[in-house]
């Protein structure tokens, strides 16, 4: 996810040297961690600014200079192709696009078999299925929200392209169950799938916290929203629904 975040990130600012190196350190792009370090301690001696920057050659590091140079073909072919982007469907083809040419998906299941092989089960499970959760939301907009026309300038599309991503994946959680009989598992409540426990430790149970108390914010109230449900008019959850599903969370965590 933040791969996609700091792609846009240059696009949008563009190319700030914050986010230029948040998408080189994500692991996805490229493997050679020494050229990623060398490059950035190069971008701070030589103060780069913007795009302009990544322009001319580094003739002093040749692995360096292999970066920067494949580096800004990429993401300036992906920058022309989505100012050419007029809807958020468009978006979606590139950002796929883009993903293809570089075989992201190979290369996170390739991340995950590294987890797994180094006993981080945890990390290998959240890399193996986060591509799927990544490819749903982006089919999703595609298909639900593509119509939407983009307008304003690059800036303001990018924004609203990466507020559209935000919003998708915001409505996804992980969780995970125990890889073996014998372990020790260490999680949050609401993402910890366990059964058949010997022995279990909860932290943070204090009042108001879990299980969390809700307060009215809005301009309804619990039992104007009721009347409205009752009218078929869908609305967030109320206070009472919140607090049942925190109630039904402790049971859970207790229960398993």
């Amino acid at each position: 996810i933040r791969f996609i975040l700091t792609l846009l990130d240059i696009v949008g600012s563009s190319w700030e040297r914050t986010s230029v190196l948040d998408f080189l350190k994500t692991g996805l792009y490229t493997e050679e961690i020494c050229a990623v370090d060398r490059f950035e301690n190069f971008m701070l001696e030589q103060g780069f600014r913007g795009k302009k920057d990544f322009v001319e050659s580094i003739e002093e590091y040749e692995e360096v200079e292999a970066l920067r140079k494949k580096f800004y073909e990429d993401v300036s072919e992906f920058e022309e192709e989505f100012k050419k982007c007029r809807s958020l469907k468009e978006c979606c083809k590139i950002l796929v696009s883009f993903f293809l040419r570089l075989d992201v998906q190979g290369k996170m299941q390739k991340m995950s078999l590294k987890f797994k092989e180094a006993n981080m089960p945890v990390l290998a499970n959240e890399y193996a299925r986060i591509w799927n959760i990544t490819m749903e939301v982006i089919e999703q907009i595609y298909v639900f929200m593509g119509g939407i026309r983009l307008t304003g300038s690059l800036k303001d599309r990018v924004r609203l392209f990466k507020e559209t991503l935000l919003l998708g994946f915001s409505e996804y959680k992980i969780g995970f169950i125990p890889f073996t009989d014998d372990s020790v598992q260490i999680g949050v409540a609401d993402r910890t799938r366990s059964h058949n426990i010997k022995g279990m430790i909860l932290l943070g149970a204090n009042e108001g916290v879990f299980p969390a108390t809700f307060v009215d914010e809005g301009l309804l109230k619990d039992d104007d929203r009721e009347y409205l449900r009752s009218r078929g008019i869908t609305l967030a959850e109320d206070n009472r629904t919140k607090a049942n599903m925190e109630y039904y969370l402790i049971y859970t965590v207790l229960s398993s």
